[in-house]
């Protein structure tokens, strides 16, 4: 395998490498299976929390589990719904809009697309009723670049708005007792060994940062796991590791009740949590 890569000329190039690690495999997302992607388990739990909302809706990027849902619970209840897709990558967008077709058989309507990065995402105060992320926060890849991120979303908020995500969360005792040579021996599909790779204590987590696909890239190798190795992102992108009390001490600090509807599970392959961010 080639895995010769670095980031340092990417970032003094000015380059996003998270956007092109994100590009490389969006074009792949249609064969990526829970819990990477929201399953219909995740969808019904989010369902009652959503539909006792209305007004204008922004989803970060495009996920087409979340439109799919908002257009479900549209024809339900017979509300109608203003979606604005929050999503700087227009390949992405095209890769989500053909998920959308093909496997919810569903054409976007209403939707209006803001092509810009979530960290430049700046609205007027007051805007949208509850926002809808899948996975996001660690994106932001610092503890001060994800609070700015909060504060934008709590201003555009309308007073007791919610922010709905889908998080992985860090917990030491959840680590596997496996080692990754033992991992990939596994009788499980790639999809999900991916995921158990990242639980192997010290494989994808190294202090602050969890290196999503970069120590992996490194791990693989050693482990000759070609197959997984080919899932993950290139170049690789970098997450900011969060757990529960420090999500909730910086929800706080950006005015937001943490409320968890769903735990996190962790086994081979993790059931993610399900939490409402509430505006106070």
């Amino acid at each position: 395998m080639n895995t010769k890569f670095s980031t340092n000329n990417l970032k003094k190039n000015n380059i996003d490498v998270n956007l092109l690690g994100w590009e490389s495999i969006a074009t792949k997302w249609h064969a990526v299976k829970h819990p990477r992607r929201p399953s219909s388990n995740d969808l019904n739990k989010l369902q009652p929390l959503v539909q006792r909302l209305e007004g204008p809706v922004a989803i970060f990027g495009a996920t087409p589990e979340y439109r799919f849902l908002l257009d479900k619970i549209s024809k339900e209840s017979k509300k109608t719904y203003n979606i604005y897709l929050i999503e700087k990558s227009i390949l992405s967008y095209k890769a989500m809009n053909s998920i959308l077709k093909k496997e919810f058989n569903l054409i976007p309507k209403k939707e209006t697309l803001i092509e810009v990065d979530w960290e430049e995402f700046s609205y007027p105060k007051n805007t949208f009723s509850f926002l809808l992320g899948d996975t996001i926060l660690g994106y932001l890849q610092t503890k001060d670049r994800l609070e700015k991120f909060l504060n934008n979303c709590h201003y555009c908020l309308t007073s007791g708005g919610s922010f709905f995500l889908r998080e992985f969360l860090f917990n030491q005792s959840h680590t596997l007792n496996f080692s990754a040579k033992e991992v990939r021996h596994l009788p499980i599909d790639k999809d999900k060994k991916r995921w158990a790779y990242i639980f192997v204590k010290g494989f994808a987590i190294e202090n602050s940062t969890f290196y999503e696909e970069k120590l992996s890239f490194n791990l693989l190798e050693k482990v000759h796991d070609v197959k997984v190795f080919k899932t993950c992102a290139n170049p690789p992108r970098l997450r900011l590791v969060l757990d529960l009390i420090n999500l909730e001490k910086i929800s706080k600090s950006c005015g937001f009740n943490l409320i968890i509807h769903q735990q996190q599970e962790n086994s081979l392959y993790p059931k993610p949590a399900i939490l409402e961010l509430k505006k106070y």
